[in-house]
């Protein structure tokens, strides 16, 4: 789904217990990197723990970060079509 914040619109999906092969997908891993239930993102900062419920965001340079639910529901809104 796309979003909008200050910065201009992202692709961003939620991470769910039963989501790791959509995560996979929109991260474009192969493999999917899981670990104790938390999902591993390269980041230009350097390898991010994503934890159930927190958010993937894709910058429009396809670069990839995470947030919390709480900070991605007070900086983004669902852009729709």
């Amino acid at each position: 789904m796309k979003f909008r914040n200050k910065l201009g619109v992202v692709e961003a999906i939620q991470y769910v217990n039963s989501n790791a092969i959509e995560v996979a997908d929109f991260v474009g891993d192969l493999d999917p990197w899981i670990e104790n239930c938390d999902y591993k993102i390269r980041t230009l900062e350097g390898v991010k723990t994503v934890s159930i419920g927190d958010w993937i965001i894709k910058s429009a340079k396809r670069e990839l970060d995470s947030c919390k639910p709480d900070i991605f529901e007070a900086d983004y809104k669902e852009v729709k079509d």
